[in-house]
C-alpha cells in the first residue's frame, strides 16, 4: 500500500508501533499510549535482529534495570530520549492546548507511588489510629503502674529506720506460732469463696479487676496476715502508706510491731472509782482513728442507779449530766473483754479474727468480709462495723498506726478494741488508761507474779463479766 513506504513498522512481542513522525490526524495520546504498550510487551529485542545489535528497526525494548534511570527507555544499541516524546504533548503542530493530558512514562520510585495510592508523602506521620476499648484499658493500667513506681519509696532493707519493729526476716516461719488453730485451719475458706465469686461473677468479676488500679488489685488479692513472708508484710505496710498519703495527704507510719516474748496482756477497772466522765471514750476515739462520722466508739459507759446494784438491764449508755458523777449513780465501763476462749474467733467463717501471743483478740481488716457473725457471736457487744467510709478529721490523725490496731479502717468491716496495740507492744499504757482523772484503770502482764495486776486479782474482789459463758476474759472488774 502507498503509506507503507513512510511508514516503517515492526511486530514487537505481538504489538504494531508506528516509527515515522506523526501526522496531525494522529493525537498525541494514542501516539504515546502505543509507545507504552510496545516498551511494556517488548522483549529485549525486536525479534528479527540479533540481540547484540538492532537493525533499526525502530522498536523500543524494555529493560528491567533501567527502571532508576530517569527519562530514558532503552534497547540494546538505543536510547530515545522521553524529552521527546513528551514534548510531542505540546507541539503545536499537533494543535493541542499545553495542559493536555497526556501518560507520563518517566520512571517512578516506591515513594511516588505511596504518594500515588494513599495522597500522602512517604515521610509523612503515620495515621494516628484511635485506640481498641481493651487497648486503652491497657494503656491506663500501665500508666497508672508505671506512676506508681515512680512514686514508690525504696523499699526498705534489714535495720531500716522506718520499720525498727520488723526483726531479722531469716528468723520468720510461716504460720505465726501464736495463732489459734481454728483460725488456721478456715483459711482455704476465703480463698475458696474469691475463687467462686470470681467464677460465678465472670465478666463482672474480671471487668472489675482490669478497672482497678495494681494497687487495688495487690490490697484485694493479699494473702492472711499470719501467711504473708516478711518481704510481703513490708509491701503490705508501704502499700497502706501510699493509699493513707493519697487519701489524707499526711504520712501515716504503720508498723508491724510483734508480740513481746513472754508476755500476756490483761486489764482491771476499779467499779468504786469510776466516775463517768468518758474521757476514756474520746482518748480511744483520738488515738484509735475512730470515725466521726458515722460515730464510732470501742468504749461505752452505762450508767446505773445504785438502788438497784449492778443490774445491767436497766443501765443506759445515754446520760448527760451537766456534772459527774450524778448522786445515786453509779457507772460501768465496757469494752472488748479480750477472751481466751473468744466465740468471735471461733464464728468468722474465714478467719479474719484471731488472739495473738500476748492474749490481744485482732482482726485483720484486708481479710474481714463483713459478714459480721463475730457480732452476733460477741456476748459484750464489743464488736463494732463500719458502715461508711470513716471520717477523719486530719487534724485529728493518729499518724503513728499499727497494721493490726489502729489503722484508718477501710468501709464494710469490723474492728474492736485491742489494747492499744500500737502502744503497749511498745511498752506504753493505753490511751484510756492515761486519760482517766480518777486512776480506775490498770493495765499489765498478767504473767508477771509481781506485777500490778496479780496483786489486784489476789486481793481485790473480783467480778468477771458474764462468767457462766466461760469465755474467760482477760478484763476484769473490781472494787
Amino acid at each position: 500500500m502507498s503509506s507503507s513506504s513512510s511508514q516503517k513498522q515492526s511486530i514487537t512481542g505481538g504489538a504494531m508501533v508506528k516509527a515515522s513522525t506523526p501526522t496531525t490526524s494522529q493525537t498525541a495520546s494514542s501516539l504515546v499510549s502505543d509507545l507504552a504498550r510496545s516498551t511494556t510487551l517488548s522483549s529485549s529485542s525486536c525479534g528479527s535482529c540479533s540481540p547484540s545489535s538492532c537493525g533499526g528497526c525502530g522498536s523500543f525494548s524494555f529493560d528491567p534495570s533501567t527502571l532508576n534511570s530517569p527519562n530514558t527507555l532503552n534497547s540494546p544499541n538505543q536510547q530515545t530520549s522521553l524529552s521527546t516524546l513528551t514534548s510531542l504533548s505540546t507541539s503545536p503542530a499537533l494543535g493541542l492546548l499545553p495542559d493536555t493530558p497526556m501518560l507520563d512514562l518517566s520512571p517512578i520510585n516506591v515513594e511516588q507511588k505511596i504518594q500515588m495510592i494513599t495522597g500522602r508523602n512517604y515521610n509523612s506521620p503515620p495515621l494516628k489510629v484511635p485506640p481498641t476499648p481493651r487497648q486503652r484499658r491497657q494503656m491506663l493500667e500501665l500508666f497508672h503502674q508505671q506512676k506508681e513506681e515512680q512514686e514508690a519509696p525504696a523499699p526498705p532493707a534489714l535495720g531500716d529506720p522506718r520499720y525498727p519493729d520488723l526483726g531479722d526476716i531469716t528468723q520468720w516461719q510461716a504460720p505465726d506460732p501464736g495463732a489459734s488453730p481454728e483460725s488456721l485451719s478456715q483459711l482455704g475458706r476465703r480463698e475458696f469463696l474469691r475463687q467462686l465469686l470470681l467464677g460465678v461473677a465472670g465478666g463482672a468479676g474480671l471487668l472489675a479487676s482490669i478497672s482497678c488500679t495494681p494497687t487495688e488489685r495487690a490490697a484485694w488479692t493479699q494473702q492472711h496476715y499470719l501467711r504473708l513472708s516478711p518481704t510481703e508484710r513490708i509491701q503490705a505496710l508501704l502499700r497502706l502508706e501510699k493509699q493513707f498519703w493519697k487519701q489524707y495527704k499526711k504520712h501515716i507510719r504503720v508498723r508491724d510491731t510483734p508480740a513481746l516474748p513472754g508476755v500476756r496482756f490483761g486489764f482491771a477497772l476499779d467499779l468504786s472509782k469510776c466516775i463517768g466522765c468518758r474521757r476514756c471514750v474520746y482518748a480511744c476515739v483520738e488515738e484509735n482513728n475512730h470515725s466521726r462520722d458515722p460515730q464510732i466508739h470501742w468504749i461505752k459507759v452505762l450508767e446505773l442507779e445504785s438502788k438497784r446494784g449492778l443490774n445491767l438491764h436497766h443501765a443506759t449508755p445515754y446520760y448527760d449530766p451537766t456534772l459527774v458523777p450524778q448522786k445515786g449513780h453509779s457507772y460501768f465501763p465496757t469494752a472488748c473483754q479480750q477472751c481466751d476462749n473468744a466465740p468471735c474467733v471461733k464464728a468468722c467463717p474465714i478467719g479474719a479474727t484471731w488472739k495473738t501471743k500476748d492474749g490481744i483478740v485482732v482482726v485483720d481488716y484486708n481479710w474481714c468480709i463483713g459478714c459480721r457473725y463475730c457480732m452476733a457471736a460477741c456476748p459484750y457487744d464489743a464488736r463494732k462495723f463500719n458502715w461508711a467510709h470513716p471520717t477523719i478529721p486530719q487534724s485529728s490523725l493518729n499518724l503513728e498506726t499499727h497494721y493490726l490496731g489502729n489503722r484508718p479502717r477501710p468501709e464494710g468491716v469490723v474492728d474492736k478494741c485491742t489494747f492499744c496495740i500500737q502502744r503497749t507492744r511498745r511498752k506504753k499504757y493505753p490511751a484510756c488508761l492515761e486519760a482517766c482523772p480518777v486512776g480506775a484503770r490498770k493495765f499489765g502482764d498478767l504473767n508477771d507474779p509481781n506485777g500490778e495486776l496479780q496483786y489486784i486479782l489476789k486481793h481485790k474482789h473480783i467480778m468477771v463479766w458474764k462468767a457462766e459463758l466461760n469465755t474467760q476474759p482477760k478484763f476484769f472488774y473490781y472494787y
